[in-house]
Parts: structure tokens; sequence; C-alpha cells
């Protein structure tokens, strides 16, 4: 039971004193979804940002920092990373909310609840 809502890791290291140390690790399994919403969403905000300071010089923005974090990963069938991300840009200010927006509409035209 445990198994299914934590993430259990075993280290095991030799030290100078001769014996084996071994410590364990408990980590709640949503923890990698919290830690892929932190970093899909900062690619985002970084790319967003990027954009603005690209339209002024007429520059092509490089979507692939974002299609990297979000390559391996189905957003919509890991319900507790959805709402991670969501939580997330609901912290953003308006500006890069609405920044974000338009670039994921641009990126992937199918997004328009962002």
């Amino acid at each position: 039971m445990v198994g299914r809502f934590f993430f259990i890791h075993e280290s095991r290291a030799t030290r100078d004193t001769g014996g084996p140390e071994r410590s364990f690790e408990f980590l709640h399994a949503t923890f990698g979804d919290f830690l892929a919403a932190r970093q899909i969403v900062a690619s985002l905000v970084d790319l967003a940002e990027e954009r603005i300071h690209q339209r002024q010089r007429q520059g092509v923005v490089d979507p692939g920092p974002l299609y990297a974090a979000t390559s391996f990963v189905t957003i919509t069938r890991r319900p507790p990373l959805w709402d991670f991300c969501r939580g997330l840009l609901d912290r953003l200010d308006q500006r890069q909310r609405r920044i974000c927006r338009e670039l994921v509409l641009v990126l992937q035209p199918g997004f328009a609840t962002l």
C-alpha cells in the first residue's frame, strides 16, 4: 500500500568507518509531477519572455526547451501534473499569464484553456 503513495529510495555508502551506511528517502508519488510542472512552467515563461524580445528584433523564437520539457510526459493523462501546472500558472502575474497564453496558442492552437 505504501508503494502507491510514496517512492522509496535506499542509498548505501561506505565510509572510512568500514561498515556500509544506509539511508532511506521517502518521496510522495506526485513529487515528480511537481518537479515536471515547475520545469514546464519555467520553460513556458522563459520562452514567452524571449518571444517578446525576438518580436522586437524580428527574430524567431526556438520552442525547443518547452518541447523538451513536455515531450516525455502526457500532461492530460497525469492529473496531478496538470493541477500543478495550473497552480503555478495561477501564481504568475497577469502579464505573464497573458504572454504565456498567447505563446501556447501560437505553438499549439488546441490549448485554449490555459
